[in-house]
């Protein structure tokens, strides 16, 4: 009996953020409530997709489901490795995913995906190998095998890079329809026409290349283009009976449907599309007595017996799943991305501009390496050893440099992998995809390229910056005002290029601005800070370089704006709240009014006496009460303060009073303070519960009452899975509590719509 079976694979994939200095995503205004982009789509997208809620039909969660377990999924190299950092917890769920699946199909969901996600068929020859070899070497890091295949960004393919995946293993590829040339079953000559993008995907091909075969899998159109952009997923018995009906009857043959799309289309562009996701693949398509499986699986026991031929594109440059004139959007001004009134005459330029660095750069880092190894192809292969974790430098070195490697020729060659590192971020494909090139994308490309010329420079003493920029001018920008890349360049990057000593300055001005003179230690995943207010110096040791700069500094002015003078190889510059960055000033002024509030403890005390001895009255002045509303938010955030801080439980029944009157007159509380102490209460005591502590249930109650009233509630995924997981690892347990502790923890469970009966 022929099978049915379904893909689903989503391009989990976030463009490079990090500043190039620092290796940190720096804050970003436009991603509020959330500290940046990556944190937003993180929340909305990643997390939710780690534990996807299956609803009853209340609406209440009866099953949590890891999505990654059953999709066919990759990530990113630099998204991958930022959620490893950021949010271990949610990056072991997805490894689970991925290992699960293996014991379920014998195949692994997880892919690679090509590391810096540039457009394969339009890099220059040794950027293409080397993305795709750091690609599959970053997922062997992060998910303990070899990949059976890559992800090739925006699906970008040409026949060098069909060839290229032949030679390094790789079982499959995905595509779609419009890619395809002409199909031919196998030792048939006679080739069918199928340009037009009429191919039936509903089976396996491959592709015959120079250096043998590979697999191929084709997207079934309509399917993804309604999952991506019609919310088909929305309503998960609606995608089963379309998916069904998209199987051919007549046949016994076994048929494949694929569907391709992002990753962020479950959560981030369509928000609760996980949870359609996850119900259609558990339980929808199961019931149904279709499969749900993954590319290499279809590989293992559906072999092909068509071939293809892919399209060729513009002198031979390939195709791409988003552009309708081939690879013209990250090269031409083809008018895919294109806005009212706006021209892309920037795209080839900009890409001019990055290839003549990549050409400097590239056969610099290969001439050299050299002059230090027997073994360059090999290093270069395994640096990503390095990036996933910077301990592993020594052994990297040792074995590929030899032990005897000595200090000085350490630090040269890992300047040129760094050097080269950015130089593969230049390359990132969102620099070209939208439609002006002082957007957000390009100037990022446009930073790391400027840091890779920097190191250039330091490691040749060749200095290309001004050839660089007379490319980049010939860049228009469809602003009058910034006019061409080159002023956009010393617009936005020029000032970038001080980024260490902002952070540098921004982090002494936290410890003066805190009162305290004593040192200070900071750990990032980059850098460790450490700083000494007896010595009035700030070390700056940068793990990836193993290089360590000194800063001298001296306070100026101990108050607000809190001013230094900072000095570092002869050069100095005074800093103060004005020009450190964002991120330091948001902690800086956290921490101000915080200690305000704590000073103005008796008032807040008196205040509070007096809202609620005149509760009554409130019901004649709502106007009055409604202008008030930020004073009652930092008496409410001063009683929460008291009993973090002081253990004053006595004072929950003082909090449950005002949330009774808050509630009473629709006020609100929203604000960074209320959030930032409500937050830090909150994982104080969920951390306590979920260890198997319920003696301060009551107040968590009070908290959560508290936090359903904030506007932003940007950790509910997080609560709401921490406290389902918990229950259901912890039935006994809380079948056995008193009742009083059962009815906290129902209350609990209904506020965020988690099944009652689950504790019942």
């Amino acid at each position: 009996m022929a099978e049915r079976y379904v893909i689903v694979h989503g391009h989990f994939y976030q463009p490079p953020r990090a500043n190039p200095w620092l290796g940190n995503v720096l804050r970003q205004n436009s991603a509020e409530p959330y500290h940046d982009w990556n944190e937003r789509i993180f929340n909305e997208c990643y997390l939710p997709n780690s534990g996807a809620r299956i609803q009853n039909e209340n609406g209440y969660t009866i099953d949590m489901v890891n999505n990654f377990e059953l999709i066919s999924f990759n990530f990113g190299p630099t998204l991958g490795g930022w959620v490893r950092h950021r949010h271990a917890a949610t990056w072991d769920i997805v490894k689970k995913g991925d290992s699960l699946s293996r014991e379920r199909l014998g195949h692994g969901n997880a892919i690679a995906c090509a590391f810096s996600h540039t457009i394969l068929p339009l890099s220059p020859d040794f950027v293409r190998k080397t993305d795709i070899l750091w690609g599959l070497k970053s997922f062997e890091r992060d998910f303990g095998r070899k990949a059976e295949a890559i992800w090739l960004p925006e699906t970008a393919v040409n026949n060098i890079v069909i060839d290229e995946l032949i030679e390094l293993g790789m079982k499959y590829v995905l595509l779609v329809p419009t890619q395809i040339e002409s199909a031919n079953p196998e030792d048939i000559k006679h080739k069918i026409d199928v340009s037009a993008g009429v191919i039936d995907p509903r089976y396996p091909y491959k592709i015959i290349g120079e250096k043998g075969s590979i697999n191929v899998l084709i997207a079934h159109h309509e399917i993804s283009h309604a999952v991506s952009f019609e919310r088909l997923f929305s309503d998960s018995r609606a995608a089963a009976n379309r998916i069904e009906g998209a199987f051919s009857e007549n046949t016994h043959h076994d048929q494949i449907i694929t569907v391709l799309c992002d990753g962020e289309t479950f959560g981030h562009h369509q928000p609760f599309a996980e949870r359609g996701l996850a119900h259609l693949l558990k339980y929808e398509l199961p019931a149904r007595g279709i499969k749900v499986v993954n590319p290499a699986y279809i590989c293992e026991k559906v072999p092909p017996h068509w071939e293809l031929k892919i399209k060729d594109g513009n002198v031979n440059e390939g195709t791409s799943w988003s552009c309708a004139h081939g690879l013209g959007r990250w090269k031409t001004d083809c008018g895919c991305g294109k806005e009212s009134g706006q021209s892309q005459q920037w795209r080839e330029p900009l890409r001019d501009a990055f290839n003549f660095v990549s050409s400097e750069l590239c056969s610099y880092f290969t001439e050299e390496i050299k002059k230090y190894t027997a073994q360059p192809d090999d290093a270069l292969k395994n640096y990503p050893a390095v990036l996933y974790n910077f301990s592993s430098t020594d052994a990297f070195i040792a074995q590929f440099f030899g032990e005897d490697t000595s200090f000085e020729a350490k630090k040269k060659i890992l300047l040129l992998f760094e050097m080269l590192k950015q130089t593969l971020f230049s390359f990132t494909s969102c620099g070209w995809f939208w439609s002006e090139i002082s957007g957000i994308e390009p100037v990022q490309n446009m930073a790391y390229a400027c840091r890779a010329i920097e190191l250039y420079k330091k490691l040749s003493g060749k200095d290309i910056k001004e050839d660089f920029l007379k490319l980049l001018e010939k860049a228009p920008s469809n602003i009058k005002e910034l006019s061409n890349g080159k002023i956009i360049f010393e617009k936005y990057i020029i000032p970038q290029e001080e980024s260490r000593h902002k952070f540098a300055a921004g982090l002494i001005i936290q410890m003066v601005s805190s009162g305290l003179r004593k040192t200070v230690s900071k750990e990032g995943q980059y850098y460790h800070v450490f700083i000494d207010p007896a010595a009035q110096t700030l070390e700056y040791y940068e793990k990836n370089l193993e290089e360590t700069s000194i800063y001298k500094y001296e306070v100026k002015t101990e108050d607000i704006p809190f001013s230094i003078k900072l000095s570092l190889d002869g050069k100095e510059k005074d800093y103060s709240l004005d020009n450190i960055f964002k991120e330091s000033r948001h902690r800086i002024m956290a921490r101000f009014w915080m200690n305000k509030i704590i000073e103005l403890k008796d008032t807040y005390n008196s205040l509070l006496d007096h809202f609620l001895e005149f509760e009554g009255a409130f019901n004649f002045f709502k106007k009055p009460v409604k202008e008030i509303e930020p004073l009652i938010a930092k008496v409410l955030m001063f009683q929460l303060m008291e009993i973090e801080q002081l253990h004053n439980m006595k004072r929950i029944q003082v909090v449950r009073s005002l949330v009774d009157l808050i509630k009473e007159h629709r006020l609100g509380i929203d604000g960074f303070y209320t959030a930032e102490c409500l937050h830090r209460s909150l994982d104080k005591e969920l951390g306590r519960f979920t260890l198997g502590n319920f003696a301060n249930l009551e107040f968590l109650t009070v908290l959560f009452d508290i936090y359903f009233m904030l506007k932003d509630k940007i950790k509910e995924n997080t609560y709401h899975n921490m406290i389902f997981k918990f229950i259901k690892e912890n039935e006994n347990k809380i079948a056995s509590a008193p009742q009083e502790q059962k009815q906290h923890i129902l209350a609990i469970c209904i506020r965020f719509g988690i099944d009652p009966d689950i504790i019942k």
